[in-house]
């Protein structure tokens, strides 16, 4: 049965801490006939006999492969888990900082296509450029100094420390990556109506243009990640379900 609470941890009862209890039933395990396997999220896999729990099998992606009491390797298992998310909470860390500087960048540069492209629209939406010339000024300042706090904020944390705030750095980051997607893919519109007439445009927009595209690149890795495309998606089933 599908994430079934392995039936080594009940046979083991009260030697198997309970923090190996619940980390252990989180891993993703399956029943095969007389065997139980749960895989953990590095790749490591367990593998016990459903009949008797005193021996089980793990299996590492690097080849190492140990035997022992199922207790014994719950803990080890558990260890491995910490570690694991961990770094991931790490991961995170580092990916919200490179993520808002790429997107604050994108909005400075945003902001001077928009500059530049002023002097050639027409009166009635020269203000509007302005305005928007500065909003974008302005939000990428905010992110700037904001993730300068961020970064600042974590500086020489320890392990510990990221351990018990994995939860909310993973939060912080998917947070993050629907509006920076979203703005990139706005961007996108304006940049390729301007790209089908660059023979036209004037040298300090073609650049300006070419700094904005850039950016774009620069975050694809970003949005055009499971997560991100997941996320979009998410949001844009939550649009469709609003009453207009």
């Amino acid at each position: 049965m599908k994430r079934a609470v392995f039936a080594c941890v009940i046979a083991c009862g009260a030697s198997v801490p309970v923090i190996a209890q619940s980390t252990f039933n989180a891993f993703d395990c399956s029943r095969y006939g007389d065997y139980s396997t749960c895989h953990v999220p590095d790749g490591t896999e367990i593998r016990c006999h459903n009949g008797s729990y005193s021996e089980c099998t793990v299996t590492h992606p690097n080849g190492q492969t140990g035997v022992g009491p199922g207790s014994a390797l719950i803990a080890w298992l558990v260890e491995r888990h910490r570690e694991h998310k961990t770094d991931k909470a790490i991961e995170n860390a580092t990916a919200t900082v490179t993520l808002t500087v790429k997107y604050s960048i994108l909005l400075s540069d945003a902001g001077t296509l928009v500059q530049r492209l002023g002097p050639y629209l027409p009166p009635n939406e020269k203000t509007l450029a302005e305005q928007l010339t500065k909003y974008l000024a302005s939000q990428s300042s905010v992110f700037s100094g904001a993730v300068s706090g961020f970064a600042a904020s974590w500086s020489g944390a320890d392990r510990a420390s990221f351990y018990h705030a994995a939860k909310g750095l993973q939060k912080l980051y998917n947070s993050g990556l629907v509006p920076v997607c979203s703005a990139r893919a706005a961007s996108r519109m304006l940049t390729d109506k301007l790209d089908a007439a660059r023979g036209n445009l004037p040298a300090d927009i073609a650049q300006a243009l070419d700094s904005v595209k850039s950016d774009q690149t620069l975050l694809e890795p970003e949005c055009t990640s499971k997560d991100a495309v997941k996320l979009l998606k998410k949001q844009a089933e939550k649009m469709k379900e609003k009453p207009r």
